[in-house]
């Protein structure tokens, strides 16, 4: 890992950074902890490039489930069904919100569970 104190910046001004960012990205250290990362624009211009490249692939995944039928549009309820979470008492577990202390047509508002 490439490191440089804050306080060298401080100290030389931008050009303290420019041999260090030779070897890589950098990871500013301000109060003994890392808490900035500085990448030259090449690297960051790859990074965006592999973002977009990888948001376009799970689309292109996503429209490929459609055209071959993969897809089924439905409820939570019917989610909930499917998975035959529905009076198991694992929904609770897994999604508390759904507990009847959630539910918004409640008789009376209940305390929810910690």
């Amino acid at each position: 890992m490439n490191t440089l104190a804050a306080q060298e910046i401080k100290r030389k001004g931008i050009s303290a950074l420019d041999e260090v960012l030779k070897e890589g990205p950098v990871h500013i250290i301000k109060n003994n902890q890392p808490q900035y990362v500085v990448l030259s624009e090449e690297r960051y211009q790859e990074l965006v490039e592999a973002e977009d490249d990888a948001y376009n692939a799970r689309i292109r995944a996503s429209l490929e489930d459609l055209k071959a039928g993969r897809v089924k549009r439905g409820t939570a309820k019917d989610l909930i069904k499917e998975l035959k979470l529905e009076g198991s008492g694992r929904l609770r577990n897994v999604y508390p919100c759904l507990d009847s202390a959630f539910h918004p047509r409640s008789r009376k508002v209940q305390e929810a569970p910690p």
